[in-house]
């Protein structure tokens, strides 16, 4: 019984992620399901999107194109050629700016999606950058615009057909990126330089050094491993694909050794300053002793002795 409701309240989470995250606003996920009807195996975020737009394709494929005219329908074809060429090619743009499923007419980094490389193969580059930047991470059915319009005509397409083609892509986080955040590199900086300093006097330390310097370093270092775990970027999974931020792991790894060590050494100094004043409270400062010597005449002596530890 246990394992059975397991398994119904996986599959309601499973089919309320998949309700608010589809691939597609008009058709949703009805392509992965066809595809796992007869597929057991995982699949990428880009194996995803091309399953997706090889459904689609195949629907306009086989959608009577009788009411429309010669050159229309010659523009058709070509376009599921450019199609075909565009899912074969695999290169899709990221949305970075949406925390959930959300098209993007072309990224920051010339990724250009579906109906966007359509219109720059036919109608140019120009026309498709001038769509992007008035619709970048819009919905084609909410893109009003008579330049889209015309050109969905010519080619005798739909905007529906059109919003079918266009997929949706999952998030990529912003820290994937080689950047690092400018707030970890300053703390970084400020923990390393009072921890090396801190290090180097514990490590050839003064003559009468008090126990004030040990304990600033344990403290320092603590806050330095304690960041070091705090900023650590965690691994994100996207259909198939890790993401991780380098930069600021190989920071966050630096924070932590750093801080360790410096934790060690601290500590070591520390003890041995304790040690070293314990040893001093049991010595007495002052020490006199009496003494009776015996001359050489056997005659008696006595004598004092006096003496005081610096």
């Amino acid at each position: 019984m246990k394992k059975l409701f397991l398994f119904v309240f996986a599959t309601t989470i499973t089919l309320q992620f998949k309700a608010n995250n589809p691939i597609n606003a008009i058709i949703g996920d009805i392509s992965y399901d066809v595809f796992k009807a007869n597929h057991s195996e995982l699949v990428s975020e880009n194996q995803r999107i091309q399953i997706h737009l090889n459904y689609v394709k195949n629907i306009l494929q086989n959608k009577p194109t009788q009411h429309l005219n010669y050159q229309q329908r010659s523009n058709r074809t070509k376009m599921l050629v450019l199609l075909q060429k565009y899912i074969d090619a695999a290169q899709f743009p990221k949305n970075k700016k949406y925390s959930k499923r959300r098209p993007c007419f072309i990224d920051d980094e010339n990724n250009i999606c579906a109906v966007g490389y359509l219109v720059a193969n036919t109608a140019g580059i120009k026309v498709a950058q001038y769509i992007n930047q008035k619709y970048q991470y819009e919905y084609i059915s909410n893109m009003h615009d008579d330049v889209l319009d015309k050109w969905i005509n010519e080619n005798g397409l739909t905007k529906e057909e059109c919003a079918t083609i266009q997929p949706s892509y999952w998030p990529t986080p912003s820290y994937n990126t080689e950047a690092m955040d400018k707030k970890t590199a300053t703390s970084t900086a400020l923990y390393t330089g009072v921890n090396l300093t801190s290090g180097l006097l514990n490590l050839f330390p003064a003559k009468n050094s008090s126990k004030a310097l040990p304990i600033i370093g344990i403290v320092s270092s603590v806050g330095q491993i304690h960041f070091g775990f705090k900023k650590f970027p965690k691994p994100y999974n996207s259909w198939g694909t890790t993401y991780q931020n380098k930069p600021e792991r190989n920071v966050s790894m630096w924070n932590i050794a750093l801080g360790t060590s410096n934790l060690l050494l601290s500590t070591w100094r520390l003890r041995n300053i304790i040690v070293s004043e314990k040893e001093k409270r049991k010595t007495p400062k002052s020490q006199i002793g009496f003494y009776l010597p015996q001359s050489i005449d056997n005659r008696l002596a006595g004598g004092i002795s006096f003496v005081r530890n610096i």
